[in-house]
Parts: C-alpha cells; structure tokens; sequence
C-alpha cells in the first residue's frame, strides 16, 4: 500500500503525519529557517477556500498567538495567504485524551494536579478577556516531562468581539458544556470553569458524568442533573477534592470559583493538603511508565492502609465505624486482598451498617437537597449525617462526617455532636479518622 507524500510548504519540512481529521492535518516538522521542531496545523485546501472558517481561523491563532503561559501551548507562525497554517510547540505526550484512554482514570493527586495546571493556563487566557469555550481532555496537551498545556482556542471569545456564529448558537463539546453555555445564553470565563470540573470528575472516575448518546440528553442533563457523588463512586477519593470538583461544577456561574486564578489556588491547596507537593514530579514518573507506577502506587497504599486497619482492629478500642471506615480503605486499594476482605467483612458484620451506592432513603432526600444550595451550613451537615446514621448507610454517614471535620467549627456542643458520629458512646475525646497521605515518588 503507497503513502501519500507529505505537502510542501516554504520554510518548513514536514518529518511525518500525527492526526489527520475532516478540517485539517497536523504534521511534525521542522522549521528549516531556525532548525526547532513544530507542530504544523496545515488546513485542508478544500476547507481552507470556506470564508467564515478562514474568518474563525485567523481569529483563533491571533487570539492565540497573544498568550504566552508555560500553560498555554505555544504559536510560533502562522500564514493566511495560499495555505492556511498554523506553527506551534511540538509536544511530546499526547493529549490529555490519550492519556485517559489508555489509563481510564487518574488518581486524586494526578488528576487535580492537572485540573490545577489547566486553570492556571486558562487564568492567562481569562486576563486577557478569553474565554476558551471547549475546554476538554482533546485540548489539554501533556508532555513526557510532566507538563500541562492548554490548546485550541478555535471557538474563544474576546469580550469585545462580535460573535462569529449567530445569537442563539450553541458551539463547543456538548458533554464539556456550561449550563450557561448549553442554553445559548451569555457566558463568561466562569464557564470554563465547569468545563474543568467536568473533565476532572472524568479523569478521577473514567466516566463523563452527564454525556449520554443523544446530545441533546446530554445538554439537559447538564442543566438540570447533579453528577454523581465521587465519593460515593470511590470513598478513597479525599472529602476536599469533592468538594473542590463540586464547586467547579455548580449551575450558577456565581456560586463556582469566581477567577481561574482562584479556582488553581485553591487546588494546590489541596495538593499541598494531599501531600503531592511535587505533584509535577507524580505526574512525570507516572507518564514515564504508568504501568509499573500505578502497581507501585497500588501496592503501597494497599499496604499502609491494611496495617493501619489491622492494627486498629487489634487495638479493640476503635468504634465500629473507625474500623469500618479503615477496613472500606484497604479493600477500596486492595479489592482482590483476601486479608484486607476478611478484615472488611467482620468490620461489616459487626457494625450494623449497609455499605452501598444506592438512593438515599426518604428521610434524607430532603435534607440532600437542602445541602445542595447550601453545602458549607454546619447545621445541615450535621443533619444529614445523623439521617444517614440513623438509615445505617455507611458511606453517606461517612461523606458528611468527613466534610464536617473539614469546617471551623468552634462551639463545643456540634463538635460534641460531631464526635458522637464515629466515637463509642463513654468516648469523651474527639475522634480524628486517620487519613491517606500521597506517596512521595
């Protein structure tokens, strides 16, 4: 079978083919004028002659060539005259896509490692008045040495810009969407925001949660569904980047971070939280051989959290749900273990609760909801817990504990009222459930 030979082009030499679609073709090349190696984004002639698409085109690399942030994927050139191309960094990993594709999902410190680092490339973008509008794993670059870059901005917006497409026009990724953004409504940088949010609930879970097979499901469910819980999906997902993804992903704009700059703070925050202070590193040991690290990673943390469980089994002090909880963690990171099952099963058996992922029953739908436009109240924090305690639903008792032991409570009776969640009823002291750490690679 013949190769098409590659195209011609003044001043670059085209090595090789890399992605090829019904627009355009990207090739590695060389600039020969200065010997560095590009991406070229060359326009198929055939789309090229469109006027509106050359129009959005142009738009979208002078938009692009004004941003220069170590995570924005950077532009070198690029021609409107006989061909229509575009020259950029050549990266060397992959899209963030590939990534998932081939790894299903990241763990915690990776995948908000990257939510951070798109964000902060986005705050560059958002400085200047950019809103990206498709933010999604197919326009976040990664490269071999762990670095994240922000790429594409073929549909941004300029706050001074007249819109390219008509009034009412709904463009960018469906399942990425705002619900803003859905529904044709105006938008501003905050909508990129819950695209991120989207993109991580999907890296930490492998799922997008609102996509469907029917676009027009998927918009409405952006709009009028909650995602599901992540911690209800993998309990070993820590408390605070649940809360952090929840909210990226509110409906109202004024209710998410209200700056990309914000949003990263916030996120190395938890980093730091995590114990992933070099989480660049994390990621580039990861991508350098992510098998043998996820096994290694794996390992370690089903080692530490069966001792951890096992110890305070022995200890006979523990109360049922601090046994229960440490026993979720080692199998959560060893499900096939037959000591770390064990373990669990007695922790089960003796405790009383149900550990499931169902509905929540009636008593706690109202108060759920309640929470939902008031997430950081104490008070219903509280309520919901002793509901979930009461139904015996472990894991939802376990979801509101955590995020309460997060908040500054000060009066001595809630914290009191909290203890009692997981402590012996004679137990006076305040129960600290031990938390994971992040391995240091």
């Amino acid at each position: 079978m013949s190769v098409a030979p590659l195209p011609t082009l003044p001043g670059y030499e085209l090595k090789r083919l890399l992605a090829k679609g019904g627009m355009a073709a990207v090739y590695a090349a060389v600039d020969t004028r200065t010997g560095r190696p590009v991406a070229l984004k060359r326009i198929l002639p055939e789309v090229a002659d469109d006027a509106e698409f050359r129009s959005r085109f142009v738009h979208e690399v002078r938009l692009h060539s004004q941003l220069k942030h170590p995570n924005v994927l950077e532009v070198f050139e690029f021609g409107e005259g006989d061909e229509l191309f575009l020259s950029m960094e050549l990266i060397d990993g992959g899209t963030l896509r590939t990534v998932l594709d081939n790894l299903k999902r990241l763990p915690p410190e990776l995948a908000l490692f990257v939510a951070a680092e798109t964000l902060k490339g986005l705050g560059c973008a958002h400085e200047r008045g950019i809103v990206h509008r498709d933010v999604k794993p197919q326009n976040v670059m990664v490269t071999r040495a762990g670095a994240v870059k922000v790429a594409d901005f073929g549909i941004s917006k300029t706050s001074q810009m007249t819109r390219l497409t008509q009034t009412g026009s709904v463009i960018g990724t469906p399942a990425y969407m705002s619900p803003e953004q859905a529904t044709a409504v105006h938008l501003d940088a905050r909508s990129d925001l819950f695209s991120v949010g989207v993109m991580l609930h999907e890296a930490l879970t492998g799922s997008n949660p609102f996509l469907t097979d029917n676009p027009a499901t998927t918009l409405r469910r952006i709009v009028d569904e909650e995602p599901p819980s992540l911690f209800l999906h993998d309990p070993s997902i820590p408390a605070g980047l649940e809360l952090f993804c929840e909210k990226l992903l509110k409906k109202r704009p004024d209710a998410r971070f209200q700056s990309a700059a914000a949003a990263a703070k916030a996120a190395e925050a938890e980093l730091s939280a995590l114990g992933a202070r070099d989480a660049a590193g994390l990621f580039r040991s990861c991508l350098s051989g992510p098998g043998a690290w996820l096994a290694a990673r794996s390992a370690r943390l089903a080692s530490e959290s069966l001792a951890r469980a096992k110890g305070l089994a022995a200890s006979g002090v523990a109360s049922p749900e601090v046994l229960l909880w440490a026993a979720v963690l080692a199998v959560s990171y060893d499900p096939k273990g037959a000591e770390a099952r064990a373990l669990y099963g007695q922790a089960l058996g003796a405790s009383g609760y149900r550990v499931d992922r169902g509905a929540p029953r009636p008593r706690t739908v109202d108060v759920e909801s309640r929470l939902r436009q008031e997430p950081d109240d104490p008070a219903l924090l509280l309520q919901a817990a002793k509901a979930a305690k009461v139904d015996r639903d472990f894991l939802r008792l376990m979801r509101w504990f955590q995020r309460l032991r997060r908040m500054p409570i000060e009066d001595p009776y809630v914290l009191g009222q909290v203890t009692a969640l997981v402590a012996r009823p004679s137990a006076g002291a305040r129960v600290s459930l031990e938390t994971r750490a992040v391995p240091k690679a």
